[in-house]
C-alpha cells in the first residue's frame, strides 16, 4: 500500500498524566519513545495490509498490537481509531475502514511528533 503523507501537526498529551503512569520514570518514556518510533510503522503496515486484503482476522490481531504500544501514550482518539479498526476486522465490517485507517495513519504520526517534543518540556 502506497504509503501517505500528512500535515504533521502535534496533538496534544498529557504528559503528566504519562509520567503519574510510569512512576514518573523520564527515561523509560524515552525508551518507549523510542519503541514507538521503531515498532509504529510496521504495525501500521500490518493494519493498512490486512484492510487492503479485507482480511477481518489479520486486522483484529494487528490493531491488538498497534493498540497496546499506543496505550503507552494514554492517547485516547488515536487509541480508539485503532480499537475502532480492531473491532471492524473482528466484524468483518468494512464500511468507512479505508477513511479510518487514513485516519489513524494521520492521528499515528501526528502522536509521535507530540511524543518527541515532550523529551524537551518538564511536565
Amino acid at each position: 500500500m502506497k504509503s501517505e503523507q500528512f500535515p504533521r501537526n502535534p496533538v496534544q498529551i498529557d504528559l503528566a498524566k504519562i509520567l503519574l503512569r510510569l512512576g514518573g520514570d523520564r527515561e523509560l518514556f524515552g525508551e518507549l519513545i523510542v519503541i514507538y518510533r521503531e515498532d509504529y510503522p510496521q504495525l501500521l503496515e500490518e493494519v493498512a495490509t490486512a484492510v487492503e486484503a479485507r482480511d477481518g482476522e489479520g486486522l483484529h490481531q494487528a490493531g491488538h498490537s498497534l493498540k497496546g504500544l499506543i496505550g503507552n501514550f494514554l492517547h485516547d482518539s488515536t487509541t480508539n481509531l485503532v480499537f475502532k479498526l480492531e473491532k471492524m476486522g473482528r466484524c468483518h465490517d468494512w464500511e468507512g475502514v479505508d477513511e479510518t485507517l487514513r485516519q489513524l495513519r494521520l492521528a499515528a504520526a501526528q502522536l509521535l511528533d507530540s511524543l518527541e517534543q515532550s523529551l524537551t518540556t518538564r511536565a
